[in-house]
């Protein structure tokens, strides 16, 4: 067995699972002290294009003999397997990238890099670590933690050595660790991109596995994708921030590949986000190879919720006219997460957060029966109705605007 390939083996097969191992790791915005991680960062930097190359090969020859795991047997992903291995030659394989953390196994910074809401309220000193969250809620909640993974690197190599044929010559592009990226300071002043630390993170459904999985030898674009909690080595995670699972950077609006490049697109949550949703709709057709599949998946009655910006939510018409003079729609329904409930749970989740003391019990203990039976206004003119400015602008019916036109343009 190539060395590189038994080290690879070795650091995983020792991750930490006692917490006592990362007892006093708890201090804000540091690097992972056990030397499990330390070891894969150093093989991260290792990684150059050159050292790539050789070790996929090693890795296809090895696996012959044998399967690497690189996620710990907790880990489940539904419809695919368990486990962060390279498949056998000319096989396929994800790198799932994420465990569900145990008491036992839970592990600070891990915990964090994938829960940035709990990342973010440790920084502003509102939670002591992430940590005291796990034990409070965490657990309760299935709350996960993120593997690191050094063989995202190789598989990202491979990966574009297959996309490099398939970007478009025309665009200006620089490479920033090991991704092409795209966003020239024009495409980002035309599309208002700004820095941020939101981090979009939402997992596959079935039906986006099953077409991943339909395309094992091709190529799917993921229009957006955000930070991927599992990394398929045939979908190219297409997005405005480099993420550890982002492949290429740039916009929607201005897709840097050729026509007819794609088997698939997945576009999930995204199209309300961008400037132009029209724009990133045609280039979304452009892309797609003839007779490929499109997934594409919007917010109607969804609250806001920016990554940083949102700008339009649509009816199932609005999502259908995007794409019907390009495309033949198949079909067009409700995904398990579009049903009503979700809307609704949202708004009510989101109006009680903002409530304390009477007003919040008050809110609280309004059941559907108060709801229907009284006027809209009614409800408005209740205490608990009186919400701060920002989860007014969250959950309002409607907006309006005035504007006037320069007297001279």
């Amino acid at each position: 067995m190539p060395p590189i390939i038994l080290l690879l083996r070795t650091l995983d097969a020792c991750a930490p699972a006692d917490a006592s191992l990362v007892a006093g790791q708890e201090k804000r915005n540091c690097q992972i002290a056990h030397p499990w991680y330390q070891a894969h960062a150093c093989l991260n930097l290792l990684l150059d294009v050159t050292i790539q190359k050789s070790l996929y090969s090693c890795i296809l020859a090895a696996n012959e003999e044998a399967p690497v795991e690189s996620a710990p047997s907790s880990a489940k992903v539904t419809g695919i397997k368990a486990s962060a291995s390279a498949a056998p030659a000319g096989e396929w394989s994800p790198l799932v990238l994420w465990a569900q953390p145990t008491p036992e196994s839970f592990e600070e910074n891990a915990y964090l890099d994938a829960n940035p809401d709990v990342a973010a309220a440790v920084r502003s000193g509102r939670l002591a670590s992430g940590r005291v969250h796990f034990d409070a809620f965490g657990e309760r909640e299935a709350r996960r933690q993120r593997i690191p993974n050094a063989m995202i690197e190789v598989l990202r190599h491979e990966k574009l050595r297959k996309l490099e044929p398939l970007l478009r010559t025309d665009m200006p592009h620089s490479m920033r660790g090991g991704r092409p990226n795209f966003l020239s300071d024009e495409l980002i002043a035309e599309t208002r991109i700004v820095e941020t630390e939101n981090v979009s993170a939402n997992a596959y459904d079935q039906a986006t596995i099953d077409l991943v999985e339909r395309h094992k030898s091709g190529l799917v674009l993921d229009c957006g994708a955000g930070r991927r909690d599992v990394y398929y080595p045939n979908v190219v995670n297409f997005e405005i921030v480099a993420y550890d699972t982002t492949d290429v950077l740039g916009v929607g609006e201005a897709l840097p590949f050729q026509d007819s490049s794609f088997d698939a697109v997945i576009s999930l949550a995204v199209l309300e986000h961008v400037r132009d949703p029209i724009k990133c709709a045609s280039e979304i057709a452009r892309v797609l190879k003839p007779g490929g599949e499109l997934l594409c998946a919007t917010p109607f009655l969804q609250p806001l919720h920016g990554y940083p910006h949102h700008y339009f939510n649509m009816t199932s018409q609005g999502l259908a006219r995007l794409f019907e003079d390009r495309l033949t729609i198949e079909s067009l329904g409700i995904p398990p997460g579009g049903h009503p409930a979700f809307a609704l749970h949202w708004i009510l989740t989101s109006w009680a957060a903002d409530l304390s003391g009477d007003e919040r019990r008050s809110f609280t203990e309004v059941t559907f029966g108060n709801i229907v039976e009284n006027t809209a206004q009614e409800l408005a003119e209740r205490p608990f109705s009186r919400l701060s400015e920002r989860t007014a602008k969250e959950l309002a019916c409607s907006f309006i605007m005035s504007a006037s036109k320069p007297a001279h343009r």
